[in-house]
C-alpha cells in the first residue's frame, strides 16, 4: 500500500503564513527547500513553473482557492509533499483552463508535489480527495504551527 500523506508530509516542508507576492517567490521558497533539503533536483523548480504555464493546478473550492504546483517524477530524488498558507492570495489559472482564458483564482493554500515514480497519479487524486472537505481546507488556512498540518491530514486520513 502506497504510504499515506501524513506520513509524507514533514514539518521541515511547512510554510505558516508564507509572505510571497508571485508563483515566481513561491515556487523558490517551496522549491528551494525541497532541493535544500536533498528531495528533489536543481531542475525542478523551472519543471514545476514549465508545468504550471500548461497545465494550471489552481483550483477554486467555493470559499477557499489552493494550488497543487507539481511536475513530472524525474525531477524528484525522493517522496515529499510540502505545504503552505499564504499571507496574501497568489493569483494561479484555473485548472483545466487554457493559456488563452483568463481564468484565475486567488490561492492561499498551496500543496507542492514532489512524487517519483508510479504512485505519482494516485498520490495527486488523494491531496485533491482531501482538499474536496472544506472543513480541511479552512483548518489548513488556518494553522499557526507546522505540526498542525501533519495533523490535520493525519485526522481525515484517519477519518476522525
Amino acid at each position: 500500500m502506497a504510504a499515506l500523506l501524513w506520513e509524507i508530509f514533514s514539518t521541515d516542508l511547512a510554510f505558516v503564513g508564507l509572505d510571497v507576492s508571485d508563483q515566481k517567490e513561491l515556487f523558490e521558497a517551496m522549491g528551494g527547500r525541497l532541493e535544500e533539503l536533498g528531495y528533489v533536483r536543481d531542475s525542478f523548480i523551472d519543471a514545476v513553473a514549465a508545468r504550471e504555464r500548461r497545465f494550471p493546478t489552481g483550483l477554486d473550492l467555493g470559499d477557499a482557492a489552493v494550488a497543487i504546483p507539481h511536475t513530472d517524477p524525474e525531477h524528484v530524488n525522493e517522496n515529499a509533499i510540502a505545504i503552505a498558507n499564504l499571507i496574501h492570495p497568489v493569483p494561479f489559472r484555473q485548472m483545466g483552463s487554457t493559456e488563452e482564458e483568463d481564468c484565475w483564482v486567488q490561492v492561499k493554500l498551496v500543496i507542492m508535489l514532489a512524487i517519483s515514480g508510479g504512485n505519482y497519479i494516485d498520490m495527486l487524486q488523494r491531496v485533491i480527495q482531501s482538499i474536496q472537505d472544506p472543513g480541511v481546507v479552512k483548518r489548513l488556512l488556518g494553522a499557526r504551527r507546522s505540526e498542525e498540518f501533519i495533523e490535520i491530514v493525519r485526522k481525515k486520513e484517519e477519518g476522525q
